[in-house]
């Protein structure tokens, strides 16, 4: 059974379809048709998906089969992190750090043909922790934001998303 988002990417899709194809049948002459853009607003969220209280909304995940986040273990003096694969299909993304409790420490931009990655940390850690890579597809702007740039999820639906081990060693 499909999602309410699917049904209305499936329902949006078609309808784009079915434009395009009609407008190839018009009885006008060899002239191109004027197609334009069209932005697709997502569905409302229902009662269990909305924020309470100030907190902004944020954009629902979108799905990339091809998607996958590699980071491996890593020592350093707290400045910055190398991510050795970043795979993607979607175009520019940005590839975020943060520690376990959600702060965020840095981010980078990729891109399908990006590999290795660095993200400089904004935020320098300075003790042995845990921390976490997270995958957000750029909403077009080249901007990072949490609230308007949405997480990648891969086909199985999970966030795409990779734990890690940072040791801070001390130059």
């Amino acid at each position: 059974m499909l999602s309410k988002q699917n049904r209305f990417s499936l329902v949006a899709l078609i309808t784009v379809f079915a434009t395009i194809t009609l407008a190839g049948c018009s009885s006008q002459s060899n002239e191109t048709p004027n197609l334009t853009a069209i932005q697709l607003a997502s569905p409302s969220p229902s009662a269990s998906s909305t924020t309470s209280g100030s907190e902004p909304e944020t954009n629902s995940p979108v799905s990339d089969s091809f998607a996958e986040l590699e980071i491996e273990d890593q020592a350093g003096p707290g400045q910055r992190v190398e991510v050795e694969e970043v795979r993607l299909s979607l175009g520019l993304c940005f590839l975020v750090i943060t520690t376990k409790d959600g702060t965020i420490l840095g981010y980078a931009t990729a891109t399908p043909d990006s590999q290795p990655v660095s993200v400089n940390l904004t935020s320098r850690i300075s003790s042995s922790q845990e921390l976490i890579g997270i995958l957000f597809l750029d909403n077009g702007d080249g901007e990072f934001s949490t609230e308007t740039d949405a997480r990648i999820r891969d086909d199985e639906g999970e966030i795409i998303e990779e734990d890690f081990d940072y040791t801070f060693r001390k130059n």
